[in-house]
């Protein structure tokens, strides 16, 4: 018995529907790729930026005498290129706390990322406020007292010494201020041989006769 011919016994029909409909999975797999990288962002990454020191501004009058936390931590979102180019640039970040209104106290003030070298990037804090401590600002006249150190040549000796100007102003939080006892100043000696016209570092120094920073 002849058996009936079909379609499917066609070998050039069989390769012609495969080839079909592997193109036709083809295109449906491109396109819910192409769907998939539109709504989550490929290309798009995050990064952090660890440890950036906080700068508090205050204002004129006022200075502040300690921050906590002292650095932040920085969210870093957008494309990977702009975002690698901003870690490249990491220095140029800064960390700000707007102490501008406050008055003395320890005071909790929001932070904001400043000098971003790029606005394609989004910049967060992951502390949105810092804790700071801010003093009033006092200013106080000294006269300085010089301390030599140093032998000049044979047949020499140290004559009087010269400040101009005369008096120096120590500033800073009245705290700190208050503890200054005097203003000093070094010069060594060592082979002199003439007068001599010198700048000096002049320090302030509490009871103690320790320096005083800050």
């Amino acid at each position: 018995m002849r058996r009936r011919s079909s379609w499917l016994d066609n070998i050039v029909f069989v390769r012609l529907i495969s080839i079909t409909l592997g193109f036709f999975l083809w295109v449906m797999v491109n396109l819910n790729v192409s769907d998939q990288a539109t709504s989550t962002g490929i290309g798009v990454t995050t990064s952090i930026l660890h440890n950036v020191p906080v700068q508090v501004v205050t204002s004129a009058n006022m200075v502040a005498v300690g921050v906590r936390p002292q650095t932040v931590n920085v969210s870093l979102s957008g494309n990977i290129l702009d975002v690698a180019a901003v870690r490249a640039e990491a220095l140029d970040v800064h960390v700000v706390a707007n102490a501008l209104h406050v008055g003395p106290g320890v005071h909790q003030v929001p932070v904001i990322v400043q000098n971003a070298p790029t606005s394609a990037v989004n910049y967060a804090p992951t502390t949105s406020f810092v804790a700071v401590d801010v003093q009033q600002k006092v200013r106080q006249t000294f006269y300085p007292k010089l301390q030599i150190t140093g032998t000049p040549l044979i047949g020499m000796k140290a004559g009087t010494a010269k400040f101009v100007p005369p008096s120096v102003v120590v500033s800073g939080p009245d705290v700190l201020v208050h503890k200054v006892e005097r203003v000093v100043a070094r010069l060594n000696l060592t082979g002199a041989s003439n007068s001599i016209l010198r700048s000096v570092t002049v320090t302030p120094v509490g009871a103690n006769g320790h320096m005083i920073t800050g």
